[in-house]
């Protein structure tokens, strides 16, 4: 999806420019939830996995890849050749406990990739590796939650405002 920022809905504009204003990740490179009806997400989702016989759709819970992705929104995952995977890409694999988990891809390492969820920013202890990886996140759906997009917009002021606070004081000492 490389629609120009104001070529694109409200909520999506909204949600890209939380990601770029984080810092995390380009804005071109994570899937930017669309958005339908509350309830509809894992629908819209299938109907989008159904063009691709190699993709398949997860429902996401928590919040640590929050401002993209609330928990509810569905993502459709399709395969990928490790070897191709870059920075700044969001992926799912299975951690230790044999578990789904979406991430972002931070740095190539000689074998494995360091992740990181967006909520809070920092390196995951647990790495991706090419026997765990499952794929690359192709799309994602999502409905409007009026308290999500308040978080949001509050966790962004009080990261801008941190920043803030820490210059002053380092031009203080």
């Amino acid at each position: 999806m490389n629609q120009p920022i104001f070529a694109l809905p409200p909520f999506q504009r909204f949600c890209r420019r939380a990601v770029i204003l984080a810092g995390l990740v380009s804005a071109w490179t994570a899937p930017v939830p669309t958005l339908v009806r509350p309830g509809e997400e894992m629908a819209a989702a299938e109907r989008a996995a159904a063009r691709d016989e190699l993709s398949f759709v997860l429902l996401g819970a928590g919040k640590s890849m929050e401002p993209l992705y609330a928990g509810g929104t569905a993502i459709v995952v399709g395969e990928q050749y490790f070897r191709t995977l870059r920075a700044g890409r969001v992926v799912v694999f299975r951690n230790h406990e044999d578990r789904y988990v979406a991430r972002l891809l931070v740095e190539k390492m000689a074998k494995a990739w360091i992740t990181t969820g967006l909520k809070n920013g920092a390196e995951d202890e647990e790495w991706m590796a090419a026997d765990n990886f499952v794929g690359l996140v192709r799309a994602a759906y999502a409905s409007v939650d009026p308290n999500f997009l308040a978080e949001v917009t509050a966790g962004l002021a009080s990261q801008r405002g941190g920043a803030r606070k820490a210059r002053v004081a380092a031009r203080r000492d």
